[in-house]
């Protein structure tokens, strides 16, 4: 109930909910509630302008390893924006960004200031933090999976422990044991990758 009354969720007539979460943190929910009737080519205006702008912060972009092509191509081909694209609309405004979702939680705290963008995925729409609070964020750490990829969320087997791999397996509800016996590092991986 908490994160349904802090988060708001574009309405579905808002195809592209994580966009319109951006024009929400960006300019306010006036813009959101006056282009009510002209969504698509509100829409497709902006991401011009965004994709006029990319330019100005290549460097960033590879710091956060982001291909320039994959942003552009999410602008111009796709009908929503993805994650890394919404992430490089916020690199460019100097929002720092934390990304949350019933599995994973996502943390990019790289600018000095109090700027933050909390989004939230639930029922594959995007939400935005409306609260003038503060998420209680050590509960997201402690329940969810930290990851520092968006596009990757889990790394290669070989980087984990396999007190890691026991650890997100609690976080997914996964058991350890099969047939009272306990399953190996291998087949726990691969159960986590069936999982998400």
């Amino acid at each position: 109930n908490i994160v349904n009354d802090n988060y708001f969720f574009p309405e579905n007539t808002y195809n592209d909910s994580l966009f319109w979460c951006w024009i929400i943190l960006k300019f306010g929910f006036t813009d959101y509630e006056i282009n009510h009737n002209n969504i698509f080519s509100y829409e497709k205006n902006n991401k011009i302008q965004f994709f006029e702008k990319l330019n100005q912060i290549k460097k960033e972009l590879k710091l956060y390893k982001m291909k320039i092509r994959d942003i552009e191509s999410n602008l111009i081909i796709e009908d929503k924006m993805n994650l890394q694209t919404f992430h490089s609309l916020l690199i460019l405004n100097k929002f720092n960004f934390i990304y949350i979702d019933d599995k994973f939680y996502y943390e990019s705290i790289n600018f000095e200031n109090d700027k933050i963008c909390y989004i939230l995925k639930k029922n594959n729409r995007f939400g935005i933090w409306t609260n003038n609070d503060i998420p209680d964020i050590k509960q997201f750490k402690k329940n969810l999976i930290i990851i520092d990829n968006l596009l990757k969320p889990i790394k290669a087997i070989n980087n984990y422990k396999i007190n890691d791999i026991h650890d997100i397996c609690k976080k997914l509800n996964i058991h350890i044991y099969k047939d009272d016996k306990k399953l190996n590092k291998k087949e726990l991986y691969s159960l986590i990758k069936e999982n998400i």
